[in-house]
């Protein structure tokens, strides 16, 4: 391959400097520094996949929360003296739901 096809104007003088003064990286610190960027990853990658779970708890709990208020409404409907027990109980099961996200 013609060298002026890659570089028309000729080499460029930092282009010289650069592959004259290069100085391999040292083995422990490239090691130390594969090894570090490897534990990012991988933390990155634990949050990730935290937040997905945690996104997924709560929106389980959401479609769980508009089911069983739904069904309180069809009852408190049919039977209005149930509506303050369908009140109860979805208070129970909002409490519940938080404290279980609170400690995801």
């Amino acid at each position: 391959m013609n060298q002026q096809n890659i570089y028309p104007d000729g080499y460029d003088d930092t282009v010289i400097e650069t592959a004259t003064n290069y100085t391999p990286m040292p083995r422990n610190l490239s090691w130390m520094a594969k090894h570090t960027a490897n534990m990012m990853v991988d933390q990155a990658m634990l949050d990730a996949g935290q937040d997905k779970l945690a996104a997924q708890l709560a929106r389980g709990s959401m479609q769980n929360i508009g089911s069983l208020g739904m069904m309180a409404e069809q009852l408190a409907s049919i039977n209005p003296d149930v509506g303050g027990c369908c009140r109860a109980i979805m208070a129970t099961y909002l409490k519940g739901s938080i404290k279980r996200l609170e400690r995801w």
